[in-house]
């Protein structure tokens, strides 16, 4: 079974467009959650599924079909076909996806949100909502602050570390340059005291 998310993609200087990507889902251990702006091709043996996001455009369905008919052309995929939308899942696409550990963007929040705020961006842009718009430029600049302020901290926490560091090991050298010259007073003083004894014997 092979899996196809059909998406738009950005080319430097042209017009963006609808294509076909291979999903690679080969040993995957996390769950890969579908885009409701999306369609995806699920190709098995038996049936070629077709599932198509609540906020998919035409656009993603004209080149959906093209990709589906080459692959039942040219690469042997099987004439049957089945397509869905949005929360109208057959049980048969459902155990396929499970096969790919996939999951429906109802399933998963975090794909929820990130379409809300999506939707929430377009319908400012339509309506030219610019209190809203600028209150999330406003929330995303006090973000890049709170970031900023954050490296900062480790940056000067790292820099106190060090300069403790070097600090402390200035000490340890100072201590040991101490000892160095207190055991070289001792042996001196004990070599004076010992020759100090051997000439008192000789004169005795």
């Amino acid at each position: 079974p092979r899996l196809f998310r059909v998406d738009y993609y950005y080319p430097a200087n042209t017009k963006a467009g609808a294509a076909p990507m291979l999903v690679d889902r080969k040993g995957g251990s996390q769950s890969y959650v579908f885009k409701s702006s999306a369609v995806y091709i699920i190709d098995t043996p038996q049936c070629v599924y077709i599932w198509k996001g609540a906020h998919a455009t035409n656009g993603h369905k004209t080149v959906t079909d093209f990709t589906v008919k080459s692959f039942q052309t040219y690469e042997g995929s099987p004439m049957m076909l089945e397509r869905c939308e949005d929360g109208k899942e057959s049980k048969k696409m459902l155990d396929t996806l499970r096969l790919f550990n996939c999951l429906l963007p109802s399933e998963s929040t975090a794909e929820m949100h990130a379409y809300a705020d999506r939707t929430a961006d377009q319908v400012a842009l339509l309506s030219d909502d610019s209190a809203y718009l600028a209150e999330k430029a406003q929330r995303r600049g006090e973000e890049r602050e709170r970031e900023q302020r954050e490296a900062d901290a480790k940056r000067i926490e790292a820099e106190v570390r060090l300069v403790r560091e070097k600090e402390a090991a200035e000490v340890r050298q100072r201590e040991k340059e101490k000892e160095r010259e207190r055991d070289e007073r001792v042996l001196k003083e004990t070599k004076e005291r010992t020759a100090e004894s051997g000439v008192g014997s000789d004169g005795g």
